[in-house]
């Protein structure tokens, strides 16, 4: 409310010296034997009175627009006020230039009826239209400019909504899958089952320090998937065969958590734990200069056909790519014998949607 009041103030200052400006530059014949300062305080001080029409002609317009756009009042109520404002300010300003700015201040004494012709008040007009007009572009700039501002904070809670549940997706998604694992040991009484659950403990522990952050370290996104990567391996014992290729050159690049999860767990679940016989994964991860580049490929039995077919993973993933990243490109191949999934993203685009 002070900053607003605050700029209400200034705009007036503003308004005022520009009128005084005017004046003083245009109307130098008749105060040729003035110095320089009075010239200006004799420009000046008419401008200040005639604020006593100005300020409430300005707010009362103010006033009545606000009740039309908020739809309380209607058209015909709205042009009405207008008139009556405008109506009575051009007789209050006559009658103000009349009896205090030329009678009083200037001491030029002329009869009322020579300001009541149609020109002195055509020229009234014109100048509170002038001030109204500058008034009320002013506060349609300032109204333009906080609807844009409303909308965008719109947008972004908006999308920030749909990425946190994005990500709520993921993880009850992955936990989904790793129970399953855990059961599934549990009925053999694999000895397996004790260190598969701590490291779901460890995973757990992530999830809840580190997902609700916004970038966490590449490295430590990766580390994530080597703890994942080791909790599934111990399903599948000797028949996956599995290579994860990592390459991290900027210790300071960030990343979206959980960003990368659902390819990994994508290739293990639609790829390794869909088939009975050797299976292969291989993951590939580079960065280099904020730009990083991740390729899986798992075994793939099932002819797809040629039709790319995206789990609900790749689809949280890529929507959150799109909510999160200006540059990125997912690429995903389905083929007869392999699916292979191509993501790069320039980590440097985060924010920048």
């Amino acid at each position: 409310m002070r900053r607003r009041i605050l700029l209400h103030i200034l705009f007036w200052i503003v308004y005022v010296l520009f009128k005084t400006y005017l004046n003083y530059t245009t109307d130098t014949e008749s105060k040729t034997n003035f110095s320089e300062i009075e010239k200006f305080t004799m420009s000046l001080i008419p401008q200040l009175i005639f604020l006593i029409v100005k300020v409430p002609l300005v707010y009362g317009l103010f006033f009545i627009m606000d009740k039309y756009l908020s739809e309380q009042w209607s058209i015909k109520k709205f042009v009405v006020s207008i008139i009556i404002v405008f109506s009575l300010s051009i007789i209050a300003y006559v009658t103000i230039n009349h009896i205090i700015v030329l009678n009083w201040y200037y001491d030029l004494h002329f009869s009322f009826t020579e300001n009541l012709l149609l020109g002195s008040i055509t020229y009234a007009f014109f100048i509170l239209c002038f001030t109204v007009g500058v008034a009320i572009t002013l506060k349609l700039i300032r109204l333009n400019l906080k609807q844009k501002q409303m909308a965008q904070e719109i947008m972004r809670m908006k999308l920030e909504t749909e990425l946190n549940l994005l990500k709520a997706q993921t993880n009850p998604h992955f936990l989904f899958n790793t129970l399953n694992n855990i059961y599934a040991l549990a009925i053999k009484k694999s000895d397996d089952t004790a260190p598969i659950v701590m490291k779901l403990s460890k995973l757990l522990r992530f999830m809840l320090y580190e997902s609700g952050k916004d970038q966490i370290l590449v490295s430590q996104e990766v580390k994530l998937l080597e703890d994942y990567i080791e909790l599934e391996k111990i399903r599948y014992n000797d028949r996956l065969t599995l290579t994860l290729s990592n390459q991290m050159v900027t210790p300071t690049a960030k990343i979206t958590p959980l960003l990368l999860l659902p390819l990994i767990e994508n290739a293990f679940k639609h790829g390794a734990s869909e088939s009975m016989s050797n299976v292969f994964i291989h993951i590939e991860i580079k960065e280099k200069d904020n730009l990083l580049n991740v390729k899986i490929e798992n075994s793939n039995e099932i002819s797809a056909g040629g039709i790319v077919k995206e789990s609900i993973g790749l689809k949280n993933i890529r929507r959150q790519l799109e909510l999160t990243y200006g540059d990125f490109n997912l690429e995903i191949n389905n083929r007869p014998d392999m699916f292979q999934v191509k993501l790069y993203i320039n980590l440097e685009s985060y924010g920048k949607v």
